[in-house]
């Protein structure tokens, strides 16, 4: 559905082993509106998969993807990316105390929100119909994130607004399998990015996008307050004596 509209909401306490706990716009839907809403206490965990999102997701649909090799496909667009998300804006919203317990993105998450909308045609098309997101005016606080981006993540999202919001006191738990380095399950590094993180574009977007655009999310940041936003490790004592999550005092969140 094209301008749907989620406002003034109560959603609370919610529970999945997918992405989105708490609000999901999954797939092509353009013109979307998510305002006024209280999201509390929502959580997503998965043991044998990354999923995110644990407030809020924005996300288009996988694409249909393309056999290893298969250089043919990956320089169809239809097949290698995504359809995107549709342009979408989130504002005026309470998102707090909620957790993606197995990735990014405890209060929001944005993935894929970029794709096809880049390539409508036989060229590039114009910058202006690309998808965008708008995250305005709204209260972002402690939530938590297993990865990182506890606060806000960003990822395949090239177009995003984010203007005067708060986004404090929210926590990069550093405890999901990507935190770890292979072979050293004892120690966790330190996600940085507890209050917004960027992602590196996906491999398949990137090799549309032309070479004067960022190989990241970059979105545009004014007027917010970013404020006591923390980075932990897991960390088990070499003597055994003592295991759990340390905070990482000399990081930047």
């Amino acid at each position: 559905n094209d301008n749907y509209q989620v406002t003034s909401n109560f959603v609370c306490g919610n529970f999945t082993g997918g992405e989105g706990a708490g609000i999901a716009h999954f797939g092509l839907s353009d013109g979307g509106v998510i305002a006024d809403n209280t999201v509390l206490f929502n959580e997503n965990f998965n043991q044998g998969l990354t999923v995110n999102g644990g407030g809020i997701l924005i996300s288009g649909q996988p694409p249909q993807g393309c056999p290893a090799g298969d250089l043919a496909c990956l320089d169809d667009p239809n097949r290698s990316l995504s359809e995107g998300s549709g342009s979408v804006s989130i504002v005026r919203n309470l998102i707090k105390g909620n957790a993606a317990g197995a990735g990014d993105g405890g209060g929001i998450r944005t993935s894929r929100v970029n794709g096809q909308d880049t390539r409508r045609g036989r060229n590039t098309a114009p910058q202006r119909l690309w998808n965008r997101i708008e995250i305005v005016n709204n209260m972002i606080t402690n939530n938590v994130a297993a990865l990182s981006g506890a606060g806000i993540s960003l990822h395949d999202t090239l177009r995003a607004t984010i203007v005067n919001n708060t986004i404090a006191n929210n926590d990069n738990a550093s405890v999901a399998s990507e935190a770890f380095e292979p072979g050293n399950p004892s120690v966790s590094i330190a996600q940085p990015g507890a209050g917004i993180v960027s992602r590196t574009h996906s491999f398949e977007l990137n090799h549309f996008l032309p070479a004067t655009e960022d190989a990241f999310s970059n979105p545009v940041l004014s007027d917010n307050i970013v404020w006591q936003n923390r980075m932990f490790n897991w960390m088990v004592a070499p003597d055994g004596s003592f295991s759990g999550l340390c905070p990482d005092l000399g990081g930047l969140g």
